[in-house]
């Protein structure tokens, strides 16, 4: 996936720019610029620190405003539909939320609400050679643990959830397959497979030695590759978010020599507990040398 970032990601937000009408997905932006939506999810959250669902419904949102504001005879639910809202009251909660206004002021005096104007990446390599990583060859491993689906826009709030559900579920003795659990270490890795869909496999998962696999679970083959890991040291979630923008941000542009092999990212957790000031973890890249 050899490209330029910052030409890629100025392109994208100039379809969706021509687009802000029509109900985008990832796919659809992904498409244009030539890249898979995976990939482009991941570029796209890491540098902006929105979803793409996120970043047009703000988009939509401004927008709508400034018709408001250009045409006193526009009405309000004509708006709504226009940026894709069921309802006029659905389009009305959302436009206070992002406003502050209820759209009937809003349209009296726009200058009074903060711009929210197309995004432009003019600069995206900072720092990338000062982060703490190590490029790794290793071999085809495989895996085990509790799966579960998710779109490229619910991902970061949902697998939170997905999280929090699995850990209270599993990690108990009274849990019949706590065994499983202790010595596959499930919960090592949080490991993202798309398949080229609009949506992707994230399991909970840890090493698979070979063991009858018990129903629920599932087991994936991660091929050999190189691996860039990072190093995130400090409390989750923050320490393994600043570092994932960072990647994408500053990394990935800053080495040219490399560029995404699979569809596949893994996050490994140590045993520390997650709030200590030193909880380590990790972030793997699959890459290859262009």
């Amino acid at each position: 996936m050899s490209m330029d970032y910052i030409g890629t990601l100025n392109e994208a937000v100039s379809y969706v720019e021509s687009h802000l009408e029509e109900a985008l997905t990832y796919a659809d932006v992904a498409e244009h610029v030539a890249i898979s939506p995976y990939h482009f999810m991941r570029i796209w959250k890491g540098v902006t620190g929105l979803t793409l669902a996120e970043y047009i419904r703000k988009r939509q949102l401004y927008q709508a405003i400034l018709d408001l504001s250009a045409n006193p005879s526009l009405k309000i639910i004509d708006v709504a539909y226009k940026y894709h809202y069921a309802t006029p009251g659905g389009f009305t909660k959302a436009f206070s939320r992002f406003s502050g206004v209820s759209p009937q002021i809003a349209r009296k005096d726009h200058a009074k609400i903060k711009p929210f104007l197309p995004l432009v990446v003019s600069s995206l390599i900072q720092g990338g050679q000062h982060m703490d990583y190590e490029i790794v060859e290793m071999k085809e491993f495989c895996i085990i643990g509790l799966s579960r689906r998710f779109t490229f826009d619910e991902a970061y709030k949902k697998i939170p959830a997905f999280w929090g559900e699995t850990v209270k579920k599993i990690c108990h003795p009274s849990y019949p397959l706590f065994s499983l659990v202790k010595e596959a270490r499930i919960g090592q890795y949080g490991v993202c497979v798309n398949d080229g869909k609009e949506d992707f496999d994230y399991l909970i998962a840890g090493d698979y030695h070979g063991e009858k696999v018990p129903e629920g679970y599932k087991t994936r083959v991660i091929p050999a590759s190189l691996w860039a890991k990072f190093k995130c040291v400090g409390p989750l979630p923050g320490s393994m978010q600043s570092v994932n923008t960072a990647i994408w941000h500053e990394w990935l542009p800053a080495h040219t020599e490399y560029e995404l092999s699979e569809n596949i990212d893994i996050e490994f957790y140590s045993d520390m507990p997650m709030d200590d000031p030193h909880y380590r973890s990790e972030i793997w890249l699959p890459i290859r040398r262009k």
